[in-house]
């Protein structure tokens, strides 16, 4: 009987160890989250939901959305909010609650979330894992561009001089979107124009970039940089570029390109900037000249309201700040200008 209630124990005392020590150790991990990582054109009115790979339910925690770059007002919703459901392996947070305002337009977020937010359902309600970092970003809104370009620029295709380009920015969207490593970017100048050798500057605004070198020759311009983490929301800036054209003949615009990227910006996403991207455009031009004129030189009895025609070379444009000017000689008298985008002249 002794030895039958200590094998009792025994048996008692293993399984309490097996259930404290071994048995059900299972964290639920998050296999998915909508809105998804990165992703763009998300309504402001957008619910969340998180996607575990067991079932779960509500623990005690929050999750938390912060607008970035710019800033606005975080949204905290603790786990008691009656917006927060679980039905399954699923959670849903609706816009009820604190969760009801509309998030921002045109804004990214920041989804993060403290541990125990959801439980195991059963078992020994193993905690969830927090949500940190910039592990969970979206962007209300259309993704905007990537490039901000400069102005197309006019070239006078006989001066044979070089003409400064506007600055060009590249903007992370997420700072994730500039691939972490050491990279090369390589632009190429259009055909019929050529940059100036050794001109040319890059600049950063974030932390998380070191420029290595830029490059210019004749037909290309070569930046090497290094990008260290992902901390921040960094810009590069090229300025300083000096094109001409080669060509003495007008040319209709043409586009300084991506020809190669070592990892493309956004690289994955449906806003990335691949090779073939426009950087800043060109154009060449020559000055008009007048073939013909009416009424023509030396013409006599001419009316004295006269319909005036110049006809050139080449279509033209009025020119803000541009005047004719009629000018009376012998004997002198008053002279008669008119602005060439009034609405006397017609083009």
């Amino acid at each position: 009987m002794k030895f039958k209630l200590l094998f009792l124990f025994f048996i008692l005392f293993a399984t309490n160890i097996y259930k404290n020590v071994f048995a059900d150790v299972t964290t639920p991990t998050l296999t998915s989250r909508s809105p998804a990582q990165k992703a763009t054109g998300v309504a402001t009115n957008t619910t969340l939901q998180f996607n575990y790979d067991i079932n779960i339910i509500k623990g005690t925690g929050n999750v938390i959305l912060t607008p970035l770059n710019p800033t606005g007002t975080t949204i905290t919703i603790p786990s008691t909010c009656a917006c927060i459901t679980t039905s399954g392996s699923t959670a849903t947070i609706s816009k009820t609650g604190a969760f009801s305002a509309n998030l921002i337009n045109n804004r990214i977020y920041r989804v993060t979330m403290t541990a125990g937010t959801f439980l195991e359902d059963g078992g020994t309600n193993d905690p969830a894992p927090a949500i940190t970092g910039n592990n969970w970003l979206f962007y209300t809104g259309t993704a905007p561009n990537m490039l901000t370009i400069p102005a197309t620029l006019n070239i006078l295709a006989t001066s044979g001089t070089y003409q400064t380009l506007g600055n060009t920015t590249i903007r992370e969207l997420f700072p994730s979107d500039f691939s972490v490593g050491s990279q090369t970017l390589v632009l190429s100048a259009p055909a019929n124009f050529e940059f100036e050798a050794g001109q040319g500057s890059i600049a950063s605004i974030g932390t998380d970039i070191t420029f290595t070198s830029i490059t210019v020759t004749f037909s290309t311009i070569t930046i090497s940089y290094t990008i260290a983490n992902t901390n921040t929301f960094d810009n590069m800036v090229i300025s300083g570029l000096r094109i001409r054209s080669t060509v003495a003949t007008a040319t209709a615009s043409s586009n300084i390109i991506q020809t190669s990227n070592s990892a493309n910006f956004g690289s994955g996403t449906g806003y990335e900037v691949t090779n073939g991207a426009t950087y800043a455009s060109v154009q060449s031009f020559t000055n008009p000249v007048l073939n013909t004129f009416t009424p023509s030189t030396n013409t006599i009895n001419v009316s004295t309201s006269p319909t005036l025609v110049m006809t050139f070379n080449q279509n033209i444009t009025a020119l803000a700040g541009k005047n004719i000017t009629l000018t009376p000689l012998n004997p002198t008298g008053t002279a008669t200008t008119i602005s060439v985008i009034s609405a006397q002249v017609s083009i």
